[in-house]
């Protein structure tokens, strides 16, 4: 599994969700993760995403808009670790439940794919 812990501690949410455990954790696809938080997402290893108001949460679904971008570290050496952070933008979120362990994943419209579990 890719690790996901710096992508959260750097991000800095601004939206917290209500009711969203359904949602919440780390799923996978066959190419990609993402872990999901109450005030932040993560994409794979250098995409973080936070809520730019707070989703609407259904029985089923989740839909939301999110301010997004790329951070990467270019020195580990330093203290706090530097970074970069590149193609910044506004995407549209939606999460539906198929079960208790898989859920289909749109952004801005198109299906990114199932998304179960890790491992």
């Amino acid at each position: 599994m890719k690790s996901v812990t710096l992508i959260f501690a750097l991000s800095l949410g601004t939206a917290a969700m209500a009711q969203p455990d359904p949602f919440l954790g780390t799923r996978c696809s066959a190419n990609e993760d993402i872990h999901i938080e109450p005030d932040a997402i993560g994409f794979n290893e250098h995409t973080i995403c936070d809520w730019q108001d707070a989703p609407t949460i259904k029985t089923y679904s989740l839909h939301g808009v999110i301010d997004c971008r790329n951070i990467y570290v270019t020195d580990a050496s330093t203290d706090p670790v530097t970074t970069q952070t590149l193609d910044q933008g506004t995407r549209h979120l939606r999460l539906v439940l198929i079960d208790d362990i898989d859920m289909d994943v749109y952004l801005d419209r198109v299906p990114l794919g199932r998304f179960g579990a890790c491992g």
